[in-house]
């Protein structure tokens, strides 16, 4: 890992398996679902050669547990949670409470694998307290065991994946 970047575990798991022995036989189609406003994580994970079933990424945070519903309506439900911490206009945390009151209603299937991808380590630290299996430095989210793989460049140069049609920029220092 380079210097900057940091894996969290949360202690005791969620549900599913932890990844920590490699990716599971169904990891290629793994259902993805990503809130985060500011990069585009399917680049990031086909440049990293991560491979994956369905993908679907959220650009803000509006109604998290309707978009849970809509994407397990159309693809399943979801295998693969990505949440980034700040995303207008409510927060990842904020995210991750609603889903979690959802599953505990009865409403939504838990993500078999929540990740936090946060730029600021205390976020995902938060993150994880809330119920995430697992956090990354963002751009390492393609470090994650597991994901299946491909052969991928994984240049690492997080500029590359910066969505430039960001609003705001208070987010991703662009």
């Amino acid at each position: 890992l380079r210097k900057d970047s940091v894996s969290l575990e949360r202690g005791g798991g969620g549900s599913g398996s932890s990844a920590l022995g490699g990716p599971s036989a169904d990891a290629a189609s793994y259902r993805v679902l990503a809130f985060e406003d500011s990069y585009n994580i399917r680049a990031m994970l086909e440049d990293g050669g991560v491979t994956f079933g369905s993908f679907h990424q959220r650009w803000d945070s509006r109604s998290p547990v309707e978009a849970l519903e809509e994407f397990g309506a159309e693809f399943g439900a979801v295998d693969v949670l990505l949440l980034d911490y700040y995303l207008p206009p409510i927060t990842g945390f904020k995210v991750l409470q609603q889903v979690n009151e959802a599953v505990r209603a009865g409403r939504v299937q838990r993500p078999r694998h929540i990740i936090g991808m946060s730029s600021v380590n205390a976020c995902n630290v938060e993150l994880l307290t809330e119920g995430a299996d697992t956090a990354f430095v963002k751009w390492d989210v393609i470090m994650w065991e597991g994901w299946a793989r491909t052969q991928g460049s994984g240049s690492g140069n997080k500029e590359q994946y910066l969505d430039t049609a960001c609003c705001c920029r208070c987010c991703c220092g662009g």
